[in-house]
C-alpha cells in the first residue's frame, strides 16, 4: 500500500489513497479518457517537456497534463494550452486552434496596396484593384495566413482593335492596351 494513508479517529482506522489512486488497496491510477486532437491545427507543444500527442492517456496519479500548441498557419484562440486530468479522472481544457487570417495586402504586381485586404480570414477571398491602364483576373484566397495567387493578377488592359480610315491604319487596326500612344498617318488628302 504505497499510494495509501491511515487515519485513526476515535474507535476505527479508515485507509485512504493518496490524490490519483484508487482501489481497495490503492494500486490503480485514476484514469482519464484518452484525449483526441478535436481541432484543425492542434498538435503537442514541442517546446514543452511534456507534448501531448493525439490519443494520449493522462491519469491522476503521475500523468496529469500535457502541453498543445499549433501548427504553423493556425492561432491558439484560448489562453492556457494546458490538458489536464482531475483526481475524478475528468479531462479539461479550453484550447482551441483557429486558421490564421491574412494580415497584410497581397502582393501583386500592378496592384493598388489599400490595406483593403488586410485582416481577410482563412478561406475567404479579398477582390484585387488594379492601377489605372491594368485589370484584375480574379481575387485573391486566403489560405492558412498566406495568400493563393494563383488566379490574382494584373495583367495590362488592351483596347478593341480600331482601324482609321484614310490613314496606314485603314487595312491593319491599331491594337494595343490602354495609355499607349500611336502615331497615326493621315492618306495624301487628309488630316
Amino acid at each position: 500500500m504505497d499510494h495509501a494513508r491511515v487515519s485513526s479517529g476515535e474507535a476505527h482506522f479508515s485507509c485512504n489513497c493518496h490524490d490519483g489512486w484508487m482501489g481497495a488497496d490503492c494500486t490503480q491510477k485514476v484514469m482519464c479518457e484518452p484525449y483526441v486532437f478535436d481541432s484543425p491545427g492542434m498538435i503537442g507543444d514541442p517546446y514543452s517537456t511534456k507534448p501531448c500527442h493525439d490519443g494520449i492517456s493522462l491519469n491522476a496519479a503521475d500523468n496529469r497534463a500535457c502541453y498543445l500548441s499549433c501548427e504553423s498557419g493556425y492561432v491558439k484562440s484560448t489562453s492556457s494550452n494546458q490538458v489536464f486530468c482531475d483526481m475524478s479522472g475528468n479531462l479539461h481544457t479550453d484550447f482551441n486552434c483557429t486558421a490564421s487570417a491574412c494580415l497584410s495586402d497581397p502582393l501583386i504586381q500592378h496592384a493598388q496596396s489599400s490595406a483593403s485586404c488586410a485582416q481577410t480570414p482563412s478561406g475567404s477571398s479579398c477582390d484585387v484593384t488594379c492601377f489605372r491602364g491594368y485589370e484584375s483576373t480574379g481575387p485573391a484566397y486566403c489560405n492558412l495566413g498566406s495568400w493563393d495567387l494563383t488566379n490574382a493578377s494584373c495583367v495590362p488592359q488592351t483596347c478593341e482593335p480600331l482601324l482609321v480610315p484614310h490613314s496606314d491604319y485603314s487595312t491593319n487596326p491599331l491594337e494595343g492596351v490602354v495609355d499607349t500612344s500611336f502615331r497615326v498617318r493621315c492618306d495624301e488628302g487628309y488630316v
